[in-house]
């Protein structure tokens, strides 16, 4: 089982809310739980514990990605 490390208190610099971007790469769509959603959840429970924080989470699987790599500019389609 994962042993916990200790978590130690930092002071921001501001006290305005950190922004927080979590990506969720699970494979699974809404509303299916996901482990990878659960995790996401744990750590963000615990951000909050020490810093106020504002959240967005993407859940990779429910976004439109465009597939393969394109330089854009460069003439060639």
């Amino acid at each position: 089982m994962y042993k916990t490390k200790p978590r130690l208190l930092c002071r921001m610099p501001s006290d305005a809310p950190l922004n927080v971007l979590a990506l969720n790469a699970s494979l699974k769509h809404e509303p299916t739980l996901s482990n990878t959603g659960e995790l996401a959840s744990l750590v963000l429970d615990e951000m909050r514990a020490l810093a106020p924080i504002s959240v967005k989470v993407v859940r990779l699987s429910d976004a439109t990605l465009p597939v393969g790599a394109r330089l854009s500019g460069s003439g060639r389609g």
